[in-house]
């Protein structure tokens, strides 16, 4: 099933173990996963030679499908904190995808300004502020009544214990 949607492909190309860097920043900005690829550069200026022998500097490919709405706000924080003037000498762009196929994925069926509500249940809504507050004082008594009944407990043993004594010793 192929799915028709205002999606782009965000392809961000960081130096090998920079990309939980990248998908800790997009994710901060809406995106919601990617896929990481390991590859090589093959700049002939930027590769170093051992030995005689050409080293290719190891790279990641981070992609990650996002909505037309969020890409701008995802590309600018991956540049901001992975680009060129970073560690992570990093390089971003978008593609735009026309179809989806094999994807069902929040991303595809939540919309951009949904965020999860939680609902107030029946009573919750019958309550007032004050009901709420008084409510949770008198959980905390009932639980500290235990407590403060064995403290008496032990007073009043010790209580008993001393009448005893103070019985035995006049026999």
């Amino acid at each position: 099933m192929f799915i028709k949607q205002d999606l782009n492909l965000i392809v961000t190309v960081v130096a090998r173990g920079f990309s939980d860097t990248v998908m800790a920043v997009a994710k901060s900005e809406g995106a919601e996963g990617a896929t990481i690829i390991s590859a090589r550069g093959s700049d002939v200026n930027a590769s170093d030679t051992v030995l005689g022998v050409s080293i290719q500097p190891e790279k990641e490919v981070v992609m990650i499908l996002a909505r037309k709405q969020l890409r701008k706000k995802i590309m600018r924080a991956i540049c901001k904190e992975c680009g060129l003037g970073s560690e992570s000498k990093g390089i971003c762009f978008s593609l735009p995808v026309d179809e989806v196929g094999g994807l069902s994925h929040q991303l595809l069926t939540k919309k951009p300004s949904q965020k999860p509500v939680a609902k107030p249940t029946p009573k919750d809504e019958q309550k007032p502020k004050e009901a709420k507050e008084n409510s949770a004082q008198k959980a905390e008594e009932k639980a500290k009544e235990p407590i403060e009944k064995s403290k008496e407990t032990t007073e009043k043993e010790k209580e008993n214990k001393e009448e005893k004594t103070a019985d035995e010793k006049k026999k």
